[in-house]
């Protein structure tokens, strides 16, 4: 670009940028290089933000593109310092001189960070670099310093925000830099993934004009981002909004495509699942949510209030969960559950069902003893993301023919008894195609009245049984186990059967006779 040459525009400047990254580094999906590029620019005007997040480049193997992105970060970023071994005295002496001159801090690049993290129990270098690097995430914040001989010694404060880009090997940086963090997974290059050769010169030249743009642009006075307040994607708040509001802002300031883009990669970096597994206590509230129907997930029914009982079948019917191989293939216990959901102020009460028999469980709601569920979830977990109802298309309903299925009544017997299904015959109907359709039902339907069926069967002639005994029956009876609670739960409700004292189903009268 010649010096007559026009200026280039922010939105001209990030597409460049976006550009460039993806010219020289292969990134895990497509939400990476816009960031990149949205955070590079932020570093041009920090002081016009609250907090800067770090950006992180990690890797589970070395040669997976993580210096690589660390160095092109550096070519487009301000003032930008790449560095391996830097002291904790040396870092904040040169962020705090920019400070205290009046100038934008540095941008300071840290690579091999699991050089750094990653050897064990930390030092004390190691946590003040660790303090530094926390503090330094928002403006305004300071490391105090003893200077001067015995005689003279005075505390001095060094302003340490500055922007921070680390690349290092997966699971060496501390949380707590981590969560100030936006975090890149990278991974190695397939046979078919290319990037440009990487030749430190060129690149310089090859910059020199976007570099030029974003100097501009952070010397308009008129482009200031100083108390923006961008809006942020549902869900998005507290630290995730402070990590993400100074990236929104610069793509909202630009347009088009930008802000849409911008908010899409805050939504996928900020809600995807973390490299490893989930805490436990997180990932019970996330099922317990699943299987009570608030997830969300149409498959369950939604449901306030649950007895453990029925829970935990649940909970350990879930396919690729841990709640079934528990305690040496037990499953989850009652009293385990109880301490994992105490931690969040959730814990087991006592209540009526139906049939004003005494049950113990949990509630979505609080009491004066607990917080209750739908508080845990609204606390810990993303919001759920809504199920559209099934409608079914216009096509397959003209297609249908008037049906009105009937079943036989099937007397109690023993389980071995097979349930026999009788629907009428099918005739035809006179009506037109548009006339209207009586509802049809599923083969699931009579899935569940043969699962009805074998409930009632394993309960003849009026013995007490347990939940796990009438599984088992129910199993060998159907292969449908997965829904006996639920057929239980309805027939208590309707008066079909009741529980003891003991907690055993029993038929009542009316049906035993």
């Amino acid at each position: 670009m010649s010096d007559n040459a026009a200026v280039l525009t922010l939105p001209d400047i990030l597409d460049g940028l976006e550009a460039l990254y993806t010219k020289y580094v292969v990134f895990p999906n497509e939400h990476c290089a816009p960031t990149a590029a949205l955070w590079a620019a932020h570093t041009w005007r920090v002081n016009d933000a609250y907090a800067s997040p770090r950006l992180v480049f990690q890797s589970a193997t070395p040669a997976s593109g993580k210096t690589r992105g660390l160095e092109v970060t550096a070519h487009v970023s301000f003032n930008a310092r790449m560095t391996i071994s830097s002291s904790t005295a040396a870092l904040f002496r040169r962020i705090g001189s920019a400070h205290h001159n009046g100038q934008t801090p540095p941008t300071i690049c840290f690579d091999e960070t699991d050089a750094v993290f990653g050897g064990g129990r930390p030092s004390e270098q190691t946590e003040q670099l660790r303090g530094l690097m926390n503090s330094g995430y928002k403006r305004g914040a300071t490391v105090d310093r003893c200077e001067g001989d015995a005689s003279e010694m005075k505390v001095i404060e060094w302003p340490v925000f500055a922007p921070l880009a680390m690349a290092g090997l997966s699971g060496n940086l501390p949380d707590t830099i981590t969560t100030r963090a936006i975090v890149i997974d990278m991974k190695k290059r397939t046979s078919k993934e290319r990037v440009q050769p990487y030749r430190e010169r060129s690149v310089k030249a090859e910059v020199e004009p976007l570099v030029r743009g974003l100097a501009q642009w952070a010397q308009d006075d008129a482009c200031s981002l100083a108390g923006v307040y961008p809006d942020m994607p549902r869900g998005v708040e507290d630290r995730a909004a402070e990590v993400w509001e100074p990236l929104i802002a610069i793509a909202d300031q630009a347009g088009g495509q930008w802000p849409k883009r911008a908010r899409e990669a805050c939504t996928a970096f900020v809600f995807k699942p973390r490299g490893g597994t989930p805490p436990m206590g997180i990932e019970l509230l996330s099922d317990i949510r699943k299987v009570m129907g608030h997830g969300g997930d149409s498959e369950y029914r939604t449901v306030d209030r649950i007895r453990t009982t029925e829970l935990l079948e649940k909970l350990r019917a879930l396919s690729e969960s841990p709640w079934g191989e528990l305690d040496a293939g037990h499953g989850l216990s009652p009293r385990k559950l109880s301490r994992l959901l105490d931690a969040y102020d959730v814990r087991p009460i006592t209540f009526r069902d139906s049939l004003s028999s005494t049950a113990k469980g949990y509630q979505v709601a609080s009491n004066d003893r607990q917080a209750g569920l739908a508080d845990a979830w609204d606390r810990y977990l993303s919001p759920p993301e809504p199920t559209a109802p099934h409608t079914p298309s216009p096509k397959s309903v003209t297609t249908v023919t008037t049906v009105t299925p009937q079943v036989d009544a099937l007397p109690i017997g023993n389980p071995s008894n097979r349930v026999t299904v009788t629907p009428k015959p099918v005739t035809d109907s006179p009506s037109p195609v548009t006339s209207k359709v009586t509802d049809v039902t599923d083969v699931t339907d009579f899935q569940r009245m043969a699962t009805r069926q074998a409930v009632l069967n394993s309960l003849s002639p009026n013995v007490a049984s347990n939940l796990g005994a009438i599984m088992r029956q129910v199993k060998d009876a159907t292969g449908s186990g997965a829904t006996t609670g639920d057929e239980l739960d309805q027939l208590e409700k309707e008066g079909t059967v009741y529980r003891d004292a003991k907690g055993h189903y029993l038929l009542t009268r009316k049906q035993a006779s």
